[in-house]
């Protein structure tokens, strides 16, 4: 079941839906190239915690560093750690709250896998620069995914799937146009958006195990 997933249930049990303040978690892809995940921690079990990995970095290309620090999660690391970064997250509440540790967490750090895969396909010292990759669990309780696709198998591809409504608490949109995949969900909608990215990357021609493609 999606909401299983230990970054759902977190925002599920932590988040009131019809209060005005509810904690966020926001993904950027950052030009180095690697990630940024953020998480709010006010109000739950977890904002007390005091942690600081510092700085690993076995190589340029290997690196990370997780913190609890201000009533945040905050944690960065090479393109290749983005399922670490989120598994870093549940690992570490679950020594406050053994409720947080789920193994049902397998299929979002697959698809966490294949996007690592991919951005670290693309990645060409420019490319990384100028193609973002964001994801926004934002106050209206819905997540947000922004994905520059510039150069990649779904550059040239409209696409939309328009408004998909079963209720107010079980919805999704998502569009590929001008080069750009925007995709829009409730809560427990996570795992399916970044799944339907990966879904039409693979039905459009994407194949990890080739080369990235030379462009003039």
């Amino acid at each position: 079941m999606q909401h299983e997933v230990w970054i759902i249930k977190y925002l599920l049990n932590y988040n009131n839906h019809n209060s005005s303040k509810k904690n966020g978690v926001s993904l950027t892809s950052v030009s180095n190239p690697g990630w940024w995940l953020d998480v709010d921690l006010h109000d739950t079990p977890f904002a007390s915690i005091k942690f600081d990995s510092g700085l690993v970095e076995l190589s340029e290309h290997d690196w990370y560093f997780v913190t609890f620090k201000d009533k945040k999660f905050k944690a960065s690391g090479d393109t290749r750690k983005l399922s670490f970064l989120f598994s870093e997250f549940n690992r570490i509440c679950s020594l406050n709250d053994p409720e947080a540790l789920l193994s049902s967490d397998t299929l979002l750090y697959e698809i966490l896998n294949w996007i690592s895969k991919w951005r670290a396909k693309y990645c060409n010292v420019e490319w990384e620069r100028e193609n973002l990759f964001k994801v926004n669990f934002t106050p209206s309780f819905e997540w947000n995914i922004y994905i520059d696709v510039l150069e990649t198998s779904l550059e040239n591809i409209l696409y939309s799937s328009g408004v998909q409504k079963i209720s107010d608490d079980d919805w999704y949109t998502i569009t590929i146009e001008k080069s750009i995949f925007t995709a829009a969900g409730d809560v427990t909608k996570l795992p399916f958006l970044l799944g339907e990215f990966r879904r039409l990357n693979e039905l459009f021609g994407e194949d990890l195990t080739q080369p990235r493609p030379t462009y003039e």
